[in-house]
């Protein structure tokens, strides 16, 4: 009978400790869910100013371009005169 009340108390005690692994296990995955959740929300985030940023930066080079175009022009339109 002795033997049997072991048993069951290592038994008993397998399942508390089965419990409290799972229960562990538990609180790692929420944390690494929630985790998951920021990375995804701070992924959108920089996605978004990325985005904006390369519009800023298409919409200077091509200001840059225009103004280019014009000191080209006008540096032609001088020689042009100076020739004259």
């Amino acid at each position: 009978m002795a033997s049997l009340e072991e048993r069951l108390a290592q038994q008993e005690g397998l399942r508390a400790s089965q419990d409290r692994d799972l229960s562990d296990l538990a609180a790692t995955l929420r944390a690494q869910h929630h985790t998951l959740q920021a990375l995804a929300l701070t992924s959108s985030e920089h996605n978004f100013m990325l985005t904006d940023l390369r519009r800023q930066v298409e919409r200077l080079a091509a200001d840059t371009a225009s103004g280019l175009q014009r000191i080209t022009d006008t540096l032609a339109l001088l020689i042009e005169r100076g020739n004259e």
